[in-house]
């Protein structure tokens, strides 16, 4: 047994990809890279930091502005250079499209970097991985056609199937299911597969839904109507993207090969921005690729988390919590002037926030607006006022503003009353199909095959919208995917004339009424619909305002014009997340009954004294908020290259505070 034992060890060890890179290796990279590059200012440098990240396999917690994106191409590169394996790859893991856009986009730069961004390598989102490897072979062996869908498009198809009649709690009346979805006493969205204990079960939390609104003593409500209920969605082809987590882990389960032969196929794994990732996504990673023979690393920023706990879900726990992350503290982005101002906002205690900028920046006058209740809608002309003192030639190209909330009280309305953050430029879900051939048009010097999927994905939405269905060859219908849209197009003479339509879409057509009406009528022939319903028509109606704002400020319509003439682009803090700014204002807003600038300012005083300690526990617990509160502003303030602002009302500051902000290089300016 132990010389058994032993034999599979050395196998083990032998399938391992050990590949060495050495300070000559980064050094040749970055000559050959810096050879090719006659922008001087994208030249790259690695230092002692950056070479150990290079060189090890340490899982890494990486400073704002610390060219962590770079850092995970330049790896790949130096990877591909020594790769030598036909049928194995690297699999690099992100947790948005954004993000690996911008790492094959890297690649891309360097010959050797091509041949990493195909087969047998992988890089994508988390999501992508889980689909194409484990969940989608799970549907395809129970032959269902199924296109994911987000929470609120779910939210919209919840009456697509029939359920039964109800005992309600309280009033003892008989109601069908759908009543409490229509209602809101019941959220749709919540109703996905998670697997525990070898099967898979409804989400707990629709369950306990269920349970404060019907008698189910008193009806035949249980917990296994509910799932094949659940069933009949995924057999129509809708399902929720949650819902491939569990149907993974469920495969994963049921055939243990097939972890062993993914294993096989990506001996090395680089992750992305893992301090966004959830509880759910780190444990089924982890199954898969924590292994002896793989080669993991893990990168990301535990101190901008604002993504990790989103939809209620719990944040991951291997990689934000751990201690012993190897550490950049230097950063390109901005200089001592900045980073001594937000380093107490370092929610994971940084020791340290350096700059390796030379020169260092530190001239602008960052600044601490003071307002009340009757100046704050003049804030952002006060800004525009500082922005034309700090940057008279305007050379500043992203001057933004950005608050945390804008809840049900509009506080960035406060602000900005015409604030509307459906149509910022990260706006995930266009509300008419306009909206999408707008974006196609800003996005024209992009990729063609982004901009087809996109429409291609909204003609789907209009078709699920007026119920339309394809029937599969055993007699059953189904909502059309990509793929069986494409077919039955191209089984008649319909299939030219759509694709001649998204290419004049595609490549910039006029969008005025007169045009789009004629566009639609072509749109409605090739789908074969004769009469749209009430939500149809209002999908494709024609929306002017939205399209001349879109192409006067190339696709954000959430800009403010200073009384003096400077735009200021308004967002959430949550829109900017990974962008670099020239100048940020954060504008203090508000969640329950705290202001984030005022919790936050004792760290922002005095980080030495005064260190982040929240113990999140429920979500309306006051250190889950501060929690929330010290991550989303230390995102906001680490966006700008050269001037940093705060606005905050009278109330929420004193003298003494003031008087020790001066002290560390604010600028006091009182809204008047």
């Amino acid at each position: 047994m132990l010389r058994v034992t032993i034999l599979i060890h050395l196998k083990l060890r032998r399938q391992m990809i050990d590949i060495t890179i050495s300070d000559k290796d980064i050094d040749d990279l970055v000559s050959s890279h810096n050879e090719r590059i006659t922008d001087t200012s994208k030249h790259w440098h690695f230092d002692d930091e950056r070479r150990h990240v290079l060189k090890t396999w340490d899982d890494v917690q990486a400073c704002p502005g610390s060219g962590k994106t770079t850092l995970v191409a330049a790896k790949l590169l130096l990877l591909a250079k020594k790769w030598r394996e036909q049928h194995k790859g690297i699999c690099v893991l992100t947790h948005t499209n954004v993000a690996r856009d911008e790492i094959i986009s890297k690649l891309l730069e360097d010959p050797s970097g091509f041949r990493i961004t195909s087969y047998p390598h992988f890089i994508g989102t988390i999501q992508e991985f889980i689909n194409r490897f484990l969940a989608f072979p799970y549907y395809r062996t129970k032959e269902w056609n199924v296109t994911q869908i987000s929470n609120d498009d779910f939210a919209r198809y919840f009456s697509r199937v029939r359920w039964k009649k109800v005992r309600d709690k309280i009033s003892g009346k008989n109601y069908w299911f759908n009543y409490y979805e229509n209602s809101n006493r019941i959220r749709a969205e919540e109703l996905f597969f998670i697997y525990s204990n070898g099967r898979l079960s409804i989400n707990p939390k629709f369950i306990e839904a269920v349970d404060r609104h019907i008698d189910r003593n008193k009806c035949d409500f249980t917990d296994k109507y509910i799932e094949t209920k659940k069933t009949e969605y995924l057999r129509l082809g809708v399902s929720q993207y949650r819902d491939a987590y569990a149907f993974a882990e469920l495969l994963a389960h049921e055939n243990a090969d097939i972890i062993r032969t993914i294993r096989r196929r990506f001996p090395i794994v680089l992750i992305d921005e893992m301090q966004d990732t959830q509880k759910f996504q780190d444990v089924l990673i982890n199954k898969i690729f924590q292994a002896e023979n793989i080669r993991y690393q893990r990168l990301g920023d535990p101190d901008q988390a604002l993504f990790d706990g989103m939809g209620g879900e719990e944040p991951n726990q291997t990689y934000n919590t751990d201690s012993d992350l190897f550490e950049i503290h230097t950063t390109h982005r901005f200089g001592l002037d900045i980073s001594e101002k937000l380093i107490g906002l370092s929610y994971n205690q940084l020791d340290q926030l350096t700059t390796n900028r030379q020169p260092n920046r530190g001239n602008c006058a960052h600044t601490i607006f003071i307002y009340n209740d009757s100046t704050q809608a003049c804030v952002l002309d006060k800004y525009g006022e500082l922005l034309d003192g700090e940057d008279p030639q305007k050379q500043w190209q992203a001057v933004k503003a950005v608050g945390g909330v804008d809840g049900p009280n509009g506080y960035i309305k406060n602000y900005f009353p015409k604030f509307d953050k459906n149509r910022s430029k990260a706006s995930p879900k266009p509300e008419k199909l306009i909206h999408i051939v707008d974006r196609c048009h800003n996005q024209i010097h992009g990729h063609v095959s982004e901009n087809y999927d996109l429409l291609l994905q909204g003609i789907i939405d209009l078709l699920r919208k007026e119920g339309k269905k394809s029937t599969k060859n055993n007699g059953s219908q189904v909502y059309y995917s990509q793929q069986s849209f494409i077919q039955n197009l191209k089984h008649s003479d319909r299939y030219t004339r759509f694709r001649k339509l998204l290419t004049s879409w595609i490549m910039g057509c006029e969008l005025n009424p007169t045009n789009w009406a004629t566009q639609c009528q072509e749109l409605k022939g090739i789908l074969d619909i004769s009469e749209l319903s009430a939500e149809g028509k209002d999908y494709l109606a024609h929306d002017n305002e939205h399209y001349e704002q879109d192409e006067q400020h190339g696709g954000v319509s959430n800009v403010y014009k200073c009384s003096n003439g400077r735009e200021v682009e308004v967002g959430t803090i949550h829109s900017v997340k990974g962008e670099t700014h020239d100048a940020t204002l954060i504008m203090e807003t508000k969640f329950r009954k705290y202001f984030d600038i005022r919790e936050m300012l004792p760290f922002m005083l005095d980080y030495t004294k005064n260190r982040p300690s929240f113990v999140p526990t429920s979500p309306k617990s006051k250190d889950t908020i501060l929690a929330t509160y010290i991550r989303r502003l230390y995102v906001a303030t680490s966006r700008p290259r050269y001037l940093l602002c705060l606005a905050i009302h009278e109330d929420n500051i004193n003298d003494n505070q003031i008087c020790k902000l001066k002290k560390q290089g604010w600028t006091e300016s009182i809204c008047v």
